[in-house]
């Protein structure tokens, strides 16, 4: 059940609530009072869409309420009952933006998601779009929708709604799928044709011996060729360690060699230093750390004039820099005394003074001629609306009278306009020339207080003059000092150098006189080891002799083996194609039998579903016309036409009426005979039983102006139809309309909505 749906800036709706009972719920109103979006609003609420948003012919930006003003989004608020248990949904739209969803239960969100709060709601109401759209709402003149499709249309549109299309798409998809499955064992069977599979068989019996016997003759192959490799091992190793010996001894003598270069390279260095007559190593370091202190203080002494040095000149740079502001701001405040006129701050204060009065004139002016024009504009509004009498003196007024009246205000109104206009283009004027004089009082504030410094620049530049000539009197002295500072740093740094380089060379004796006594030691050693090492090269030479032999035996042994496994791989391959070959003819033979087997079955199985399907149709058709023919005589207020029913005719569905024609009872087509009154009253009767069989889970209908086409007499049958009958079969009806005979509706409740459309007002709702 529907309990109640919030609409906020929907279509024309600003915030509108309704609350809904069982029975029927009508809303009533003019055209384009925002009746049909309360219904659309709840499609949306429950599916994420409705039929002019499915159909495209409304957008997302058109939904968002525009008029007066363009509002930032809409929301939709459905409360809703299934069984016992109450839901919440609400769906908000953002132009430009994703919807946002939600579900809730007892204070609790059950989804968030548009799409997963669309799936839950399917599944409580146990319905989706299509059936609520097809069988639940029918849309503004939109009743015989059925009525305007052509037959195969009309029969595919039905299937569908009665949920026989998936008997129709598994049939053909069955009928496909046989024909294709004896394609393919057509093919196979073509396959297989002219293979002989015993022949296979034998010859893949002869290539497994073949393949045994170079398997023995490979393993007689490794054997022989694992001797030779561990005789080849034996050899080698006798081999490695003569070499090893011969490498050793041949190593040294090198070594030799270079040790005694070495010894002689010393010798020549030791001597030629040595004659250099240089003082011992202890002498030299002592003089180099007197030599070393003297150059660091000379170094510190140089650094401290230097750093004064640096200190006057940045004095001298500061001073001048001084001194040359100063002398500008000095110039600046003599040309502006010299420059400024008598009484010049009085003289601007008194003109701002005087602007701003005229702007309080002119503002006094602009609200008295405002006034004035309201109240002219509000006469033209009363007098255009066609009063009798007037407002103020309640005298009748004739047309004459009116007309002038009008004019006269008309022509007020224009001239208070005026005045109004040229008072607000005054201020603007007086505006600007305010702004000039304020800026020009603050320049002139600014002046008098930079004057004031005149007498403190003037001392200030003598005394900066007196000590820029002080520091650099004293940047002369300094000057001086620091020379004689560099050059005694450079002879102390001279000093240090050469005994440094002194020490360098001491150093350096001593070290080559220790490597002379290590070079004789090493040298003697390996002397020594040399005499100690003896080879026997013949021996060397047999032993390679012997290993090649071995390694040429090896090399037959292993093209033999490497021809075998050749023989054997290629065996190996002829075996792996026959197999391979055997096994797809096994294959394609096994898989045309077992497609014959299924094409058989599926041929069973696409008879059962049309059987089953027209088992199926006829029964919801009984259905359907079992509750058309119990409501018949409720909807249909006179006796020309006893029944209805629905046929399902070949490639179609053909709604009839039953007649008497020739003295006889017969069924005729809605669609040849009845007229446009009548055809809506069939298709009513037959969007009732759409909605009781197929959703009997909701039992509700939504009619769209449902009386469209139909008389007096017709809606009087409905009148009572909607009151009495429909709400014991149908929980809830809901009904859109402007016809005012449907007030009479005694069961639920009556809605009136309306809405100012002259000034793009909200929808109003008022419960009748």
């Amino acid at each position: 059940m529907l309990d109640s749906v919030e609409l906020v800036n929907w279509k024309t709706h600003g915030k509108t609530k309704i609350t809904f009972a069982r029975g029927t719920n009508i809303l009533i109103g003019h055209m384009g009072a925002g009746k049909s979006s309360v219904m659309d609003a709840i499609s949306f609420a429950l599916f994420g869409t409705f039929p002019a948003l499915k159909n495209g012919r409304v957008k997302i930006d058109d939904i968002v309420r525009n008029k007066p003003e363009q509002k930032f989004g809409a929301k939709v608020r459905l409360v809703f009952t299934v069984g016992k248990e109450p839901y919440i949904v609400e769906r908000e739209l953002t132009p430009g933006q994703q919807a946002k969803a939600r579900l809730e239960k007892e204070g609790k969100y059950l989804q968030s998601q548009p799409k997963r709060v669309t799936e839950e709601i399917e599944k409580l109401l146990k319905a989706d779009y299509d059936l609520f759209s097809r069988a639940v709402y029918s849309e503004q003149n939109n009743l015989d929708y059925f009525l305007q499709l052509t037959p195969g249309e009309r029969k595919r549109q039905m299937d569908n709604l009665l949920g026989l299309d998936k008997f129709a798409a598994a049939q053909e998809n069955a009928s496909s799928l046989v024909n294709r499955l004896r394609d393919m064992a057509d093919e196979q069977r073509s396959a297989a044709a002219g293979f002989d599979i015993d022949a296979q068989r034998s010859q893949l019996a002869s290539l497994t011996g073949e393949e045994s016997r170079l398997n023995a003759e490979k393993a007689e192959l490794a054997a022989g060729l694992e001797r030779i490799n561990n005789e080849a091992e034996k050899r080698g190793l006798e081999i490695g360690e003569l070499r090893r010996r011969h490498s050793r001894k041949t190593l040294l003598v090198k070594e030799l060699e270079g040790l005694k270069g070495r010894l002689e390279a010393l010798s020549r260095e030791i001597v030629r230093i040595e004659a250099q007559g240089l003082l011992s190593k202890g002498e030299i370091e002592d003089r180099l750390k007197n030599a070393s202190l003297m150059h660091s203080q000379a170094n510190e002494a140089r650094s401290k004039h230097d750093a004064r040095f640096r200190d006057l000149q940045q004095r001298v740079g500061g001073c001048e820099r001084e001194l040359s502001g100063i002398g500008k701001e000095i110039e600046e405040m003599e040309r502006i005394a010299s420059g400024r006129k008598e009484n010049a701050m009085e003289n601007a204060e008194k003109k701002i003074a005087e602007t701003e009065e005229r702007i309080d004139g002119l503002r006094k002016e602009e609200i008295s001629n405002q006034a004035a024009l309201n109240e002219n504009r509000k006469w033209i509004t009363e007098l255009g609306k066609g009063i009798a009498m007037c407002p103020i003196c309640e005298t009748p007024l004739d047309e004459m009278r009116k007309g002038r009246l009008l004019l006269e205000k008309e022509k007020s109104a224009e001239e208070a306009e005026r005045k109004m206009k040229a008072a607000i283009a005054g201020i603007k004027i007086e505006d600007a020339e305010l702004k000039v004089c304020r800026k020009e009082l603050e320049k002139i504030r600014a002046e008098n207080v930079r004057l004031q410094d005149y007498g403190k620049k003037l001392e200030r530049r003598k005394y900066l003059s007196l000590e820029l000539q002080e520091v650099k009197t004293l940047i002369t002295v300094v000057s001086a000092e620091l020379e004689k500072t560099k050059e005694d740093e450079a002879k102390t740094s001279r000093d240090e150098i050469e005994l440094k380089s002194a020490k360098e060379k001491a150093e350096r004796l001593l070290s080559y006189l220790k490597e002379s006594e290590e070079a004789r030691k090493a040298a003697a050693e390996k002397e020594a080891e040399v005499a100690s090492i003896d080879v026997d090269e013949s021996l060397l030479e047999k032993k390679q002799a012997e290993f090649v032999e071995l390694n040429t035996s090896r090399g037959r042994m292993l093209a033999s083996l490497s021809a075998n496994e050749k023989a054997i791989a290629e065996k190996s391959r002829q075996i792996g194609d026959k197999r391979s070959e055997i096994e797809r003819i096994e294959k394609i033979l096994a898989g045309m039998k077992r497609k014959v087997e299924v094409a058989e079955e599926l041929v069973k199985f696409r008879n059962s579903l049309q059987e089953t399907q027209g088992i199926l149709r006829n029964r919801l058709v009984n259905s359907i016309n079992d509750i058309m023919q119990g409501i018949w005589c409720d909807l249909y207020p006179y006796g020309d036409y006893s029944s209805v029913a629905l046929s399902a005719a070949e490639g179609d569905y053909v709604l009839q009426v039953k007649s008497m024609k020739n003295g006889e009872h017969g069924w005729q087509s809605v669609e040849s005979i009845a007229s446009g009154g009548e055809r809506s009253i069939a298709c009513l009767a037959l969007r009732i039983a759409f909605s009781l069989v197929l959703a009997p889970n909701l039992r509700w209908l939504i009619l769209d102006e449902p009386t469209h086409n139909i008389d007096s007499s017709g809606i009087g049958k409905l009148v009572a139809a909607f009151s009495e009958k429909l709400p014991e079969m149908v929980e809830q009806v809901f009904i859109i309309t402007h016809d005012e005979q449907l007030k009479q509706v005694s069961n639920g409740r009556l809605y009136s909505l309306g809405r100012n459309k002259a000034e793009n007002a909200e929808t109003v709702v008022e419960q009748l």
